[in-house]
């Protein structure tokens, strides 16, 4: 959403109502799934994904978060297969409502 529709505010603003929103300190760093990025040029994709898992430690470190929310199936899965938890926030937002 924030790179495409210039959006992203908006899933902040509803999953701050349901929970504590943390941002990352990497001003929305793409995690290397972009596209079939990671498919095409998988050692790059894999440097890019550790800068976006390094700025995701930081800020567990710093406040205990301990789920990363996407809206991007394909961050969502690079991000996985290095064991990150990660949920579409629709999914959190429906939980909540549960």
């Amino acid at each position: 959403l924030r790179h495409v529709q210039r959006a992203h505010q908006h899933v902040r603003i509803v999953l701050g109502a349901i929970a504590e929103v943390v941002e990352l300190d990497d001003e929305g760093l793409c995690c290397g799934a972009g596209g079939a990025y990671s498919a095409l040029q998988p050692e790059l994709a894999n440097d890019i994904r550790a800068r976006k898992t390094a700025s995701i430690e930081r800020a567990r470190l710093a406040s205990g978060a301990v789920i990363v929310a996407s809206a991007n199936p394909g961050c969502a899965i690079h991000l996985a297969a290095v064991g990150i938890h990660v949920r579409h926030p629709m999914d959190l937002v429906a939980e909540a409502l549960a």
